[in-house]
């Protein structure tokens, strides 16, 4: 009977060993669904920032789109007025030039008249002389 209790009590010194072992390794396993729980969450607080900054980059990405687009607007607008400007200059320049021809038809008439009129003085002046 000695070597039966013997034998129990290394069979049961092998289980107790077995099952610290299981315990140890069950802590292990606990431990590593800890911090692999952790990690979940924080990956899970990480995507959500990246979900609230691809909506920021989305509005913002709007807002510069109208803005370009506004921008894009006022150059369409602006060349417009500079091309209305040039044309309102070609008139001008036209204008100026007919302008131009007129001052001097005019002067040349009136160089014509005041020639005529100081024949007409002479004619005048020489005729009360007789």
């Amino acid at each position: 009977m000695a070597s039966v209790t013997s034998e129990l009590q290394a069979i049961a010194s092998q289980q107790a060993g077995g099952s610290q072992q299981q315990v140890t390794t069950l802590a292990q396993v606990t431990q590593f669904l800890s911090e692999l729980l952790a990690t979940a969450g924080s990956i899970e607080g990480k995507s959500q920032t990246i979900a609230q900054s691809a909506g920021q980059v989305l509005d913002l990405t709007q807002k510069v789109q109208a803005t370009t687009n506004t921008v894009q607007e006022a150059g369409t607008q602006g060349l417009r007025a500079v091309e209305r400007t040039l044309e309102t200059n070609q008139e001008i320049d036209q204008l100026y030039n007919i302008l131009t021809e007129g001052l001097a038809l005019l002067q040349e008439r009136t160089e014509q008249i005041r020639q005529i009129m100081d024949n007409l003085k002479n004619i005048s002046d020489q005729t009360h002389l007789c």
